[in-house]
């Protein structure tokens, strides 16, 4: 496989990796044992050079992609829906899609997804399950459930219109696992800003899940442009998360002072001396 859509695959990755580290109790997983360091946040400067700062040789830590989301029941389904059979009975998916049982519902809406959200009855039955959703943490375990497909703009406004709490919900760890969700299916101007609000939200878990999701956007503006400059950067912040930034970089334009910062930031960073920068001349 090509150099350069391997770094794509790992962008891609890195989106729905960031969201199962900040989701890791709802999809029922621990944590894992070391926690992640806050950076100093976007509005430091950056040095034009590489700062000296003592920095953990650990490129394959660094390198290392977490388990993809996954939607988990709590109890445990009926046996009503473990009956289903994904690949014919549509009809009978759909009926039990409206369970009453969220455990029960999951089972169905995973069945359901095998259908497509091409099909009309598909996405009104996600939509009207989201819609339904009693809690946030429900609302973003059938979110994780659906397969990301291009929709047209008229089919896909209350499929966001139903996601948007997610980005925007009070807990940090829903925000880190809504925003990629919502920016697999929103191709319109209102992505760039979900972006810019989860890189610079408060909350680190938040801020790397927005870095990885540039990677899953068609977003290549300045503006994300310059917030990814300043983690890639940014010495105060984890190996992990300027890896991401720099990743994510690959896929902007960079005039000559974008590119001596993140030449700036690929020499100073961590594993530049164990494994290839993987960025774009040298």
């Amino acid at each position: 496989m090509p150099e350069r859509a391997v770094r794509r695959l790992a962008v891609y990755a890195a989106g729905i990796a960031a969201c199962a580290f900040a989701l890791g109790w709802l999809c029922g997983r621990s944590p894992p044992p070391a926690s992640m360091p806050a950076s100093q946040g976007p509005a430091m400067a950056v040095a034009d050079g590489a700062r000296e700062t003592a920095r953990p040789a650990v490129p394959a830590r660094v390198l290392r992609a977490p388990a993809p989301i996954e939607a988990r029941a709590g109890t445990g389904p009926r046996a009503d829906a473990s009956s289903i059979d994904p690949g014919r009975d549509l009809g009978a998916a759909l009926a039990c899609a409206q369970d009453p049982d969220p455990d029960t519902q999951l089972q169905c809406l995973r069945a359901l997804d095998t259908h497509s959200l091409h099909r009309p009855e598909v996405l009104q039955a996600f939509v009207a399950a989201l819609d339904r959703a009693s809690t946030l943490e429900h609302k973003a375990r059938i979110a994780s459930l659906m397969t990301p497909v291009p929709l047209s703009d008229e089919d896909k406004k209350p499929l966001l219109d139903a996601l948007d709490d997610l980005r925007t919900a009070p807990s940090p760890e829903i925000r880190a696992h809504g925003l990629p969700l919502v920016i697999q299916f929103d191709r319109g101007p209102g992505a760039e800003m979900a972006l810019l609000q989860g890189l610079y939200d408060p909350e680190p878990a938040v801020v790397d899940a927005a870095i990885g999701a540039v990677g899953l956007s068609t977003v290549r503006s300045q503006a994300v442009k310059n917030a990814l400059l300043v983690y890639a950067n940014d010495a105060a912040a984890d190996a992990r998360r300027r890896f991401l930034a720099l990743e994510a970089l690959h896929d902007f334009a960079l005039d000559a002072d974008d590119y001596r910062l993140y030449r700036a930031a690929r020499d100073a960073a961590p594993w530049a001396g164990e494994v290839g920068a993987g960025g774009r001349g040298r």
